[in-house]
């Protein structure tokens, strides 16, 4: 792979958060917007956490 794609803050656990959402609705048959829903509840720290390191 040529890229991971951007590394800066919390993307890289928002592309896994949004990997594991669809594999919850695909494999596991959540509903999609249930699926989203969670991860979205659980980036939020890291989203926080983020802006507040960068808050100048």
């Amino acid at each position: 792979m040529a890229t991971q794609g951007c590394l800066l803050g919390a993307m890289p656990q928002a592309r896994q958060a949004a990997e594991q959402a669809m594999q919850a609705a695909v494999l596991s048959g959540t509903e999609p917007r249930a699926a989203l829903e969670q991860q979205q509840e659980a980036l939020a720290g890291p989203i926080k956490d983020y802006n507040q390191s960068v808050a100048g």
